[in-house]
């Protein structure tokens, strides 16, 4: 009987397929999104290693050239070689700088973005995490420091998976374990990709409240004032502290499509059909950046 692998090895061993092409494999078995699914399928029928074996043919042409100049110097050699190197080279040097400058594309569709939820107790954090993940994931209730630890749920926004993150609500008077909840998920909220600042707009001083989370960048932040169906104190607003600012009741299921369209705007510049070479993973972009400073290096 096969072991488990045993033919995607034996095709590897007789150079059927190689590295790049079975990790594009294992990623179509693990993907979740269809722009995952097409990622892994692109890889997998040699996306990455058709144009990677070209630049190294084209090295290897370079390197043969320079072994020429240096062993035959006194004979009769193409009076242009040196220029075809470094045309070569120079050519080199810009594709594979092309392939560096893709903001992550590649990894980013494959590892997914996270993106955490934070605010004050009681401003509709889980509500939110709820709405979006189209099911109860986090326990709603009246009392506050009802969340105390991290939940996460993965959806599906755009064909990217987020790893939707509801926090411990921030409070002055917190205990012991909600303290160490409100830690989390200030650790959390430095190392996320997207941030819901989620605050509660039926409130007097929420606009004040609000502050006290926009250290943010406001490239990854939204602020998101809920249960304005209680009743809005203050006038809204576009932006505070120049980050973009929505207003919505959370408990209404047509908040869902704005969240939405809202958490889409940060993953805008990911655009799967722009770029036929795509990093996956962190090995390929080290292995280029090597190649790359060789080539500069070669100089």
């Amino acid at each position: 009987v096969a072991e488990p692998g045993e033919f995607t090895r034996r095709a590897f061993d007789n150079g059927k397929v190689d590295l790049s092409m079975i990790e594009g494999l294992s990623d179509l078995f693990d993907a979740k999104t269809s722009l995952q699914r097409r990622q892994a399928t692109s890889q997998m029928s040699g996306n990455l290693a058709k144009p990677i074996n070209k630049w190294r043919a084209e090295i290897i042409e370079m390197l043969s050239f320079v072994e020429a100049l240096i062993d035959f110097h006194d004979e009769e050699l193409p009076i242009n070689l040196n220029d075809k190197i470094i045309n070569k080279r120079n050519y080199l040097i810009k594709n594979i700088e092309d392939v560096l400058s893709d903001n992550n594309i590649g990894e980013i569709i494959r590892n997914g973005l996270s993106a955490v939820i934070i605010g004050p107790v009681n401003s509709g954090k889980s509500t939110a995490l709820n709405l979006i993940s189209k099911r109860p994931a986090s326990i709603v209730s009246n009392l506050k420091g009802t969340t105390r630890d991290i939940i996460e749920v993965q959806v599906n926004i755009k064909g990217i998976p987020i790893y939707l993150s509801d926090t411990a609500g921030f409070r002055k008077n917190a205990g012991l374990i909600e303290k160490e909840g409100i830690k989390r998920a200030k650790a959390a909220s430095q190392n996320a990709d997207i941030i819901l600042i989620v605050i509660d707009g039926s409130v007097e001083g929420w606009k004040r409240e609000v502050l006290k989370f926009t250290t943010y960048s406001e490239k990854k932040t939204l602020i998101v004032v809920n249960k304005i169906d209680k009743g809005l104190k203050g006038s809204k607003t576009n932006k505070i502290n120049g980050i973009k600012t929505i207003f919505l009741s959370l408990k209404d299921n047509s908040s869902l499509a704005v969240l939405e369209k809202h958490i889409s705007s940060f993953l805008n510049h990911i655009n799967h059909e722009k770029s036929s070479t795509l990093i996956t993973r962190s090995h390929h972009r080290e292995s280029l950046i090597g190649c790359l400073q060789h080539l500069e290096n070669s100089k």
